[in-house]
């Protein structure tokens, strides 16, 4: 089949866990002898769209060169996107596909699955974050708490506008204005004499961004999620459950992350974060754990992730890296490439994932199991899930500093856990799996 892969950024440009996911899928089906394209956003200046070609570890490439924040109706286009519904059409109708797979919405916006439909191409969905019922993605509201999806117009509206450019000209009047203030707003917004008015267009677009996504989304042969809860999520939010099915990702090659020898054996107990430094990942929990235990406890703290430029370091990164240099147990060695990853592995006892955010299914808990090695995750959504599926470790309230510090000292005092837990992980999901799954969906819906 020929089959277009829709992403919303892709290597050499991003290189998360959905572009990676992306990636994978890419060589899974090259490798079955499909013919597979990759459609994805690149940066470029102005509203004109412009398409860029070329080829990555032999996958052809389609970049959509646009400024996202350059169109007219900056919240609506980022679900909505008319100027890049044109150019996808023109594309697909020269270079029609058999099926369409979008692996993230995210700058080329719904409008990809429009496209689709309208050209009765078959299409899937992999849904790897909450981008469908949250601008954000991750259901996480600028004051911290936690939010199950857009039934609350004041808070969406408070989350916009701390988003860049897309709502940064209201910040001041969403602090402002309570909550039942924006419904009446939103009201108002409707009639004719205001609804031309720029704010209305604003405050209109953000109102409709879940019901258009979940209409459009409909249109879908399946959308696929890699854990439960983020399925149970979206049928909280209204999509249908025939429409959603639970296909776990796993990881390409498990075995090949194994250990050797038995952990927790050092004279300290050696923990890991492998990360960012934001503040939805708790990036800042492990740093406060291991100081609030006191200078004697017998653990290290070795953080490996991506760091900030010094343009682009914020505050919260500053401080993390500040306590780091203060620490005579806590060090950031940098970032890391993927092939490291299983000597990073092997030197660490237990790895730490504090998100504040609920999750999907964190590809970092998949390759510390995956490794032997046991985790320390915050008790919400997919990272509790998969450590109970996986038998994969201990949990800890969300936030909860001095609860990880408890958690931490009793480890490093009775190493025997440790070992007792590394022993009984269960194996990891394969992505091979994976792969098979999603050719079948393809056949029966091609077939269908």
């Amino acid at each position: 089949m020929r089959i277009y892969l829709v992403v919303h950024r892709f290597s050499p440009e991003g290189m998360g866990g959905t572009e990676l996911y992306t990636l994978h899928l890419a060589h899974g089906l090259l490798d079955h002898g499909h013919e597979v394209t990759v459609l994805t956003h690149a940066e470029g200046e102005g509203a004109d769209i412009a398409v860029c070609e070329d080829v990555h570890e032999g996958i052809p490439v389609q970049r959509l060169a646009f400024a996202p924040d350059a169109g007219g109706d900056l919240v609506r286009e980022e679900y909505d996107n008319r100027r890049v519904a044109s150019a996808v059409r023109r594309l697909w109708e020269a270079q029609r596909p058999d099926l369409v797979h979008v692996t993230h919405f995210g700058h080329l916006s719904t409008s990809v699955a429009q496209v689709a439909e309208a050209l009765s191409i078959p299409w899937v969905a992999t849904l790897t974050d909450f981008w469908a019922v949250c601008p954000t993605g991750c259901l996480l509201r600028t004051d911290g708490a936690l939010c199950t999806g857009p039934h609350e117009l004041g808070a969406c509206v408070r989350c916009l506008t701390h988003m860049g450019s897309r709502g940064a000209g209201y910040a001041a009047l969403s602090r402002a204005v309570p909550d039942w203030g924006w419904s009446l707003a939103a009201r108002a917004a409707a009639w004719p004499l205001l609804r031309a008015l720029p704010p209305a267009r604003w405050l209109a677009a953000l109102q409709a961004r879940s019901a258009v996504i979940r209409r459009r989304l409909r249109s879908a042969g399946a959308i696929l999620t890699p854990g439960a809860h983020a399925r149970a999520m979206l049928l909280a939010n209204g999509y249908p459950a025939d429409l959603i099915r639970h296909a776990p990702h796993g990881i390409d090659a498990p075995e090949a992350l194994r250990g050797h020898g038995r952990p927790a054996e050092e004279s300290v107990l050696r923990l890991g974060y492998l990360g960012p430094l934001t503040h939805a990942k708790g990036a800042h929990l492990p740093l406060e754990a291991v100081t609030h235990l006191g200078p004697d406890a017998p653990v290290t703290l070795t953080y490996r992730g991506g760091l900030p430029s010094a343009a682009a370091l914020n505050a919260y990164a500053r401080s993390i890296l500040e306590g780091l240099d203060a620490s005579d147990r806590a060090r950031h060695e940098g970032p890391y490439h993927q092939d490291e990853l299983p000597t990073i592995l092997r030197a660490l006892d237990v790895v730490i994932v504090p998100s504040l955010a609920y999750e999907n299914t964190p590809t970092v808990i998949y390759e510390a199991i995956a490794a032997g090695v046991p985790v320390i995750a915050s008790d919400l959504g997919g990272m509790r899930e998969l450590v109970e599926t996986l038998r994969g470790g201990w949990l800890f309230p969300r936030g909860d500093a001095a609860a990880l510090a408890q958690l931490i000292g009793a480890l490093a005092a009775d190493r025997q856990r440790v070992r007792r837990v590394a022993a009984g992980l269960a194996p990891v999901p394969t992505f091979a799996a994976h792969l098979e799954y999603v050719r079948g969906l393809y056949a029966a819906i091609r077939g269908a």
